[in-house]
């Protein structure tokens, strides 16, 4: 507790300590609750939850690329990307940069009709669908068909590395 020292020191009653004593805590457990700085995932309700737990998944760096699997020694030998096989495959790169993924996210911007989507993360990818510049009810959407075809792309990886 900064600046709280012994009640006698500073002429309190047991009261008035007690009120200062609590008003210290509150402080210290209000500044933990912060979340300046700090990324908030929201869950796209209409979604299905295996595309929210993915999506959050992925914003975390909680998937099994090759990157992250080799980072806790599990070694293949290739590290490159299932899809496309030309750059090392983290997730951000199967979401973000993968070639394959520049093309989906083309033609689902022109089919929600907003400009090319392109993100450089995980994280810019959420915020992009959540700040689309549409409407409450058409975000929305746009929102849930990010979160599917995040999804339906990482099941793609799946079905080219392991079919």
């Amino acid at each position: 507790m900064q600046g709280v020292t012994n009640r006698r020191s500073v002429g309190m009653d047991r009261g008035q300590w007690r009120e200062l004593f609590y008003q210290e805590c509150q402080t210290i457990i209000q500044s933990w609750r912060s979340y300046d700085g700090r990324f908030i995932f929201k869950w796209a309700k209409a979604v299905m939850k295996k595309c929210n737990i993915f999506v959050w998944r992925a914003a975390l760096d909680r998937l099994p690329t090759y990157k992250a699997l080799s980072y806790r020694n599990f070694n293949f030998g290739n590290t490159h990307c299932g899809l496309c096989e030309a750059w090392e495959e983290t997730i951000d790169h199967l979401l973000c940069y993968c070639q394959f993924a520049l093309e989906v996210w083309g033609l689902i911007s022109n089919w929600c009709k907003v400009e090319n989507l392109s993100f450089s993360s995980v994280k810019e990818l959420i915020l992009a669908a959540d700040n689309m510049g549409l409407g409450k009810k058409s975000t929305k959407v746009c929102k849930g068909i990010v979160f599917v075809m995040s999804w339906c792309l990482w099941k793609a990886r799946n079905e080219k590395v392991f079919d």
